[in-house]
């Protein structure tokens, strides 16, 4: 059995896929050839983290593909192979390793991204960070203009019986009808909204299905709006016409739930919390891929996650998420000038000790023929795990021939990969960091 295989869709487990290849590590011999420790090291929660994105992103290919996903346009869905292929420009897919052995860290560089954040953990992700970074320069900027902020959900019944498609469909079309009434418009100019931004969000529940609601951060000015007065006006003039506009799509929504205007004692990283994304202590923005998971409402990644452990409604599920979401927004700006705003704005560095995130640097780059090896094994996620756990090139060629073995036995190569034997030395070492050479 290969320690590091990635089991197929329906029965991977990350914690017993880590603690094998962990074994393995430690109880193999391995030459040191890049003057770099063999280690069997204890996987820290970023790493731990790492893989995780990069198993699932395995998994969302795998069934992007068996269900032949493609776009509006008729095209292969980007997702499909996202990390893939060389990215242009770029002479050889890399693995990219940081310098501290303890703390040992590994990725895949100079590859291409889909940058499909509906379908894909690590776009997601990179999609989030920067926009809840855009978010923080929002607060910022309000807190020193004397402005202050408002958080509005808006929400819509919705039965486990109804398809994404559906409520996302209708709850747009309301939407944009409540973004262009009058009476949206005369609160904003009444209480001095000089900005806002709105992002989805959906989660889904056993019992009720898609929840498909919406998100908005309010910049007001103090001087043209009480805070209080504010809030209560929000309650009492926009709940009745976020309900008017739902009807008008065949759609409810309870006075109670529809339309919600968070405390105003609550704080603005809460907001940037609805994009999935947290901030520590120190200031510093960190993503939990189930953050919005509670007991029984689930995000896509827990959705996904179940998918990858042979759960069908699971995958049926996901498929059905990017089919209806790819291409769509996600967080927008509701009036002009924001952007220039964000652009000009720089944040102050973060009180506290934050914890710093080594740089990574390039370490072994694949020839073409191997890193075709590693595609159509869908083994970016082995190499990362491989290389973070022994820091050994050897280790990274003894699995790569694994998986040469492997598709050969499973049928999966031609000819010329088949009967074209690599030269031992055609994944170099790069050394680009001369320090790394010394004990």
């Amino acid at each position: 059995m290969n320690p590091y295989a990635i089991p197929s869709s329906d029965s991977i487990d990350i914690d017993n896929h880590l603690k094998a290849a962990s074994q393995s590590a430690e109880s193999t011999s391995l030459v040191n050839t890049a003057n770099i420790p063999v280690i069997g090291i204890e996987t820290t929660k970023n790493t731990k983290r790492k893989l995780q994105k990069y198993l699932l992103r395995s998994v969302a290919r795998t069934l992007l593909t068996d269900a032949n996903m493609l776009t509006k346009a008729g095209n292969k869905h980007r997702t499909r192979t996202c990390g893939m292929h060389r990215r242009k420009g770029e002479r050889n897919v890399t693995i990219k390793l940081n310098k501290n052995p303890e703390q040992s860290n590994a990725s895949i560089g100079n590859t291409q991204s889909c940058t499909c954040l509906w379908g894909c953990p690590i776009c997601y992700e990179r999609i989030a960070m920067e926009n809840a970074e855009k978010i923080l320069k929002v607060i910022h900027w309000a807190k020193t203009n004397n402005h202050f902020t408002m958080m509005i959900a808006l929400t819509a019944s919705h039965k486990v019986e109804m398809p994404l498609e559906f409520s996302e469909r209708t709850f747009k079309a309301a939407w944009d009808k409540f973004n262009k009434s009058y009476a949206w418009k005369k609160f904003k100019k009444d209480y001095g909204v000089s900005h806002f931004i709105h992002n989805v969000d959906i989660t889904y529940t056993l019992e009720n299905g898609w929840h498909y609601h919406k998100h908005l951060l309010l910049i007001l000015d103090h001087d043209k709006a009480d805070v209080t007065e504010a809030h209560e006006k929000a309650n009492e003039i926009l709940t009745k016409l976020w309900q008017h506009q739902l009807k008008t799509e065949g759609r409810g929504a309870s006075e109670e739930h529809g339309l919600y205007v968070s405390d105003e004692n609550k704080s603005p990283s809460d907001y940037i919390a609805k994009t999935g994304i947290t901030v520590d202590d120190n200031g510093k923005l960190q993503w939990e891929m189930t953050s919005n998971e509670t007991k029984d409402s689930f995000n896509i990644w827990s959705i996904l996650n179940a998918a990858s452990k042979g759960d069908n409604h699971a995958e049926k599920l996901y498929l059905e998420y990017v089919k209806v979401m790819t291409g769509k927004n996600w967080m927008a700006y509701g009036q002009s000038g924001l952007q220039k705003i964000i652009e000009e704005i720089e944040l102050p560095e973060p009180e506290g000790d934050a914890e710093q995130v080594e740089e990574q640097h390039h370490w072994l780059k694949f020839s073409d023929y191997w890193w075709d090896i590693v595609k159509l094994s869908n083994g970016d996620a082995r190499i990362i795990d491989v290389a973070a756990k022994t820091r050994s090139i050897d280790a990274i060629r003894e699995l790569l021939e694994t998986m040469r073995i492997d598709l050969i036995y499973a049928n999966k190569l031609s000819d010329y990969y088949e009967k074209f034997i690599p030269i031992e030395n055609s994944v170099a070492d790069m050394r680009i960091h001369d320090d790394w050479t010394k004990t």
